[in-house]
């Protein structure tokens, strides 16, 4: 079990730091459409899906404080872990779930604004489309959650418990855990012209 739980939080901060690198490689750039800010097997968390997860709890809580975006990474983080391991498990959502998730949580958004017309002019589109572009997200939320049920279910220690634990653990005794970078490279070859075989030789 310790030995899963320290592979996990090698990969993690593997993960971090190829973020981190990834923002700096981007930071000079004029303008970005979008980009991976994270993988967690093969679960892709895009910048685009990053914002938008910002934007919606910024809109139900009003304020997220400082570091709220980093939360809202590290929460998309945990969330990515999970689906893969449902995906590994080949656990199941049906059509009907995500249709009544998807229903929940707009009706949500829209009490909370007080009129579809005022979700509409936040959010600058439709309710439909909006559904549509929630419906992924929603399906990975069910199978997250489906499986943190997985795994939970037979635990009877608190969560108190387990913070009791770790904070009795006297700080010399800790491991240190390595770190693990990542670099990816993208590589696009131009196709030689006739004119430029001739550049070549010349």
């Amino acid at each position: 079990m310790t030995n899963k739980i320290t592979k996990t939080l090698i990969f993690l901060f593997a993960l971090f730091c190829k973020f981190s690198i990834t923002a700096q490689i981007n930071a000079g750039s004029e303008m970005i459409i979008d980009r991976i800010v994270g993988n967690v097997g093969g679960n892709i968390i895009l910048q685009s899906e990053l914002d938008a997860q910002y934007q919606q709890m910024a809109a139900e809580l009003s304020t997220m404080g400082e570091g709220g975006k980093c939360k809202v990474l590290e929460d998309l983080l945990y969330q990515k872990l999970l689906l893969a391991q449902a995906q590994l498990d080949s656990l199941t959502v049906t059509e009907v779930q995500v249709e009544q998730e998807q229903d929940r949580r707009i009706n949500y958004f829209i009490q909370q604004f007080g009129s579809e017309e005022k979700f509409v002019e936040f959010y600058g589109k439709t309710v439909d489309d909006f559904k549509s572009d929630l419906k992924d997200n929603v399906r990975d939320l069910l199978l997250a959650q489906q499986m943190q049920g997985k795994i939970t279910a037979d635990i009877t220690v608190t969560p108190n418990e387990v913070k009791s634990f770790f904070e009795n653990i006297p700080e010399d005794s800790l491991q240190f855990i390595n770190t693990e970078v990542e670099v990816g490279q993208i590589v696009r070859k131009p196709v030689v012209t006739v004119a430029a075989k001739k550049e070549a030789k010349d």
